[in-house]
């Protein structure tokens, strides 16, 4: 996805603006990492991992980020082109552009969310956008997408939910609620609590024995560790019982932001 935003370009869902460099631009600069055999949307995503960043994409389609902050349609270009570059700031997707996409009654879900029936206005990453965080990072990433952004919290259908996450490939995905001090209850980060008809049941299973079935939630996560507890959520999509289970915080999952 690559379109025009109000003032900038929506490579996927950063918001870029182009800009027109000479290598003494980037002089003093840190580059904090090349990115071999990348696209330009894809290095986009990279760069948005910091709050102010230009990128380029060379012409063999190595990725440069770095920490220089370049006014946008900045043009300094000797005629001969250096590179592909954009500078990027947040927000991470151009808000003013994509409230012009929602419907005049109220019912706004912007791109790049997707009303889901059943499962609501969400947006779940693909590939190249952030595909695995852990759950502190997830849901900093849902809440700087949008004002009320968040991981997903309350499901009211897991089929539908599963279903839909099963279309887009995930597995085990982070959700909007994490375990109260050393109890074994949960809460949404809307503060309510997560009730027991919630919980699914992992299953494992090893060759020529019966399934090993874990209730959940149990603490342990998966693969277990000697120490420490599983104090997040996700939801599963290939189990025994395809509902909420606990996780190690920082484990690298895929998750689902919602809109409310």
């Amino acid at each position: 996805m690559c379109f025009g935003g109000a003032g900038g370009v929506m490579l996927g869902s950063v918001l870029a603006y182009k800009v027109e460099l000479q290598a003494s631009d980037l002089a003093g600069y840190v580059v904090n990492t090349t990115y071999p055999n990348m696209t330009i949307v894809r290095c986009a995503a990279v760069a948005s991992r910091q709050e102010n960043s230009t990128f380029c994409l060379t012409t063999s389609r190595d990725c440069i980020v770095t920490n220089a902050s370049i006014t946008p349609y900045y043009n300094n270009s000797d005629g001969n082109g250096y590179h592909r570059c954009y500078t990027t700031s947040k927000p991470l997707f151009d808000k003013a552009a994509a409230l012009l996409d929602c419907s005049m009654n109220g019912n706004c879900c912007p791109q790049p969310f997707l009303n889901v029936t059943n499962v609501g206005c969400v947006y779940s990453p693909s590939f190249w956008w952030f595909p695995v965080l852990s759950h502190g990072l997830a849901r900093k990433m849902c809440q700087s997408m949008w004002p009320t952004g968040d991981l997903y919290i309350k499901p009211t259908n897991y089929p539908a939910l599963v279903s839909y996450l099963q279309s887009k490939g995930q597995s085990d995905v982070w959700v909007g609620a994490t375990r109260i001090g050393t109890t074994n209850a949960f809460q949404w980060s809307d503060g309510s609590t997560v009730v027991a008809s919630d919980y699914g049941v992992f299953q494992t299973l090893i060759p020529y024995m019966p399934p090993i079935l874990f209730p959940q939630p149990d603490k342990q996560g998966f693969p277990p560790r000697p120490f420490g507890t599983a104090d997040c959520l996700l939801v599963y999509t290939n189990q025994n019982v395809n509902k909420l289970g606990d996780e190690f915080c920082d484990m690298l999952k895929p998750y689902l932001c919602q809109i409310p």
